[in-house]
């Protein structure tokens, strides 16, 4: 079984909150003030990594309430770059963001992002679906490869 580190983390921790507010200095200063405030406990395997990426997503929900995603949404069939697929998945509902960002680009099982964003198993994958179906006609090499947000 895997161990993780807190400082192995925190770059995709990173990744993930920039996918998810689509501001890299915003998602930043919302992962500070999470680990400065949190004080995670001892580090270890994968309930701490999923505990962590709760911790992430909890802070970046009460954030979504009042601040909306700063990249807009691109034109459908617009050729899509990382950039424009950062600005598609910015115009995401935050729900599908969220399984987007983890199971596509942090490579999370579907089971594991249910457990993250404690909802059921079923409602991840529909989505997940909902998700990729708003962002098609992306290449399939571009879901499956790491965001490169910020």
């Amino acid at each position: 079984m895997p161990r993780y580190l807190l400082r192995e983390l925190i770059p995709p921790l990173r990744r993930y909150a920039r996918l998810m507010t689509g501001d890299p200095r915003f998602a930043d200063a919302v992962l500070a003030h999470l680990l400065a405030e949190v004080r995670p406990g001892p580090e270890g395997g994968l309930m701490y990594r999923l505990m962590m990426y709760r911790a992430v997503t909890g802070a970046l929900a009460v954030q979504a309430l009042t601040v909306s995603p700063a990249l807009a949404s691109i034109a459908r069939g617009a050729p899509r770059s990382d950039a424009a697929l950062a600005a598609a998945a910015c115009a995401l509902p935050f729900v599908e963001r969220a399984v987007l960002g983890l199971v596509a680009v942090e490579g999370f099982e579907p089971g594991e992002a249910a457990a993250i964003l404690k909802m059921p198993a079923g409602l991840v994958e529909r989505s997940l679906e909902s998700a990729l179906d708003r962002l098609s006609p992306i290449p399939a090499a571009m879901l499956t490869a790491r965001a490169r947000i910020g």
